[in-house]
């Protein structure tokens, strides 16, 4: 146990692994430091995101417990099979990565360790890494702190002969992980000791891109135009553009005009238009219904059909006009004789 009467104006871990609190006496405020060592870290995190603390409380029993909670933890992660196996084999448990690695030398973990997110929507990405479609999370081993780790803190160090380190993922939608080891990026190429990929809530999309990628299209212009499961699937190059905002107008014509709503019989279609952000590849918030994503430096959007059966399709991009009408950038027309 060790009792800090005074008031903790700052901390910092320093080179030699040490853990220096600057304390402010109570009455002149002279700073002072108190070196604590690397394993005493656990004392030491529920300070962290506080401005104050009057005493620091060290509890070997609390810290068994907590290491004891975060190894039956660990074994619970490792019990079921890897995302990726590789010279680490890797874990996406959610919100967390987790690279695990038994008979563990220190040449294995020399190299830098990569880890690119790639989101769903690229709007959820922070400005830096808008343009180039991840957020970059990667680390080396020797730098982030040993386990058991704080709660929701990275870490990286040697358990009972193996590797392990975790790093807590960004909270957006995650359409795919990159991760491995790099041994050079001095060159034009990087030099990969090992590398795989995680296809998480974007499991789908893959599964969609390689079913219509396959195929023939039914209409090509901007998109190559596809029909599955009851989806209208657009497949293009990612739009390389600043405008915020697209409209992409879809009519569908039924078989029989009767299914349609009183007011559309006339004209003989649905009006299915949505909005669509371009640099993002997702669909606007007024067209809940759409969704789009980029995979495989494409922009893939789907739209939901109506269930009726339908006859044609008519579909492309609109623009407002300086006076105030639509014109058509493109458009596509073509037979569907099954939109299931």
């Amino acid at each position: 146990r060790i009792d800090i009467g005074e008031r903790i104006r700052d901390m910092a871990w320093r080179a030699d692994g040490k853990l220096a609190l600057f304390i402010e006496k109570e009455k002149n405020f002279v700073s002072s430091v108190l070196l604590l060592s690397r394993s005493d870290r656990w004392c030491v995190e529920s300070l962290r995101g506080g401005s104050h603390a009057w005493a620091l409380h060290c509890d070997e029993e609390a810290r068994r417990r907590s290491e004891a909670a975060w190894r039956k933890g660990l074994e619970a992660t490792l019990s079921h099979e890897p995302s990726i196996r590789s010279e680490f084999d890797v874990w996406y448990t959610g919100s967390r990565l987790i690279w695990f690695r038994e008979k563990c030398a220190p040449e294995d973990v020399a190299a830098r360790f990569f880890l690119r997110v790639v989101p769903q929507n690229r709007a959820d990405l922070p400005e830096k890494w808008g343009r180039y479609g991840y957020s970059d999370h990667g680390f080396a081993f020797a730098e982030l702190p040993p386990p058991p780790p704080a709660p929701g803190r990275r870490y990286a160090g040697r358990v009972d002969g193996a590797c392990v380190a975790s790093v807590r993922l960004p909270r957006y939608d995650i359409l795919r992980i990159q991760t491995g080891q790099v041994a050079d990026t001095s060159g034009d190429e990087p030099s990969f000791v090992w590398r795989g990929e995680i296809f998480t809530e974007g499991e789908a999309w893959r599964n969609l891109y390689e079913s219509v990628a396959s195929r023939k299209p039914l209409a090509r212009s901007d998109f190559d135009l596809y029909i599955d499961n009851g989806n209208l699937v657009y497949v293009g190059e990612a739009p390389d553009t600043e405008e915020a905002m697209w409209t992409i107008f879809l009519h569908v014509l039924p078989d029989d005009d009767a299914v349609l709503p009183e007011e559309r019989r006339e004209l003989g279609f649905d009006n299915l238009d949505f909005g669509f952000h371009p640099s993002a590849c997702s669909a606007a918030p007024h067209s809940p219904d759409v969704r789009g994503a980029l995979l495989n430096d494409k922009c893939v959007i789907v739209a939901p059909l109506p269930t009726y059966a339908i006859r044609r399709i008519n579909t492309g991009r609109i623009l407002r006009d300086d006076e105030g009408g639509w014109q058509q950038q493109w458009a596509v027309e073509f037979d569907a004789p099954d939109a299931g």
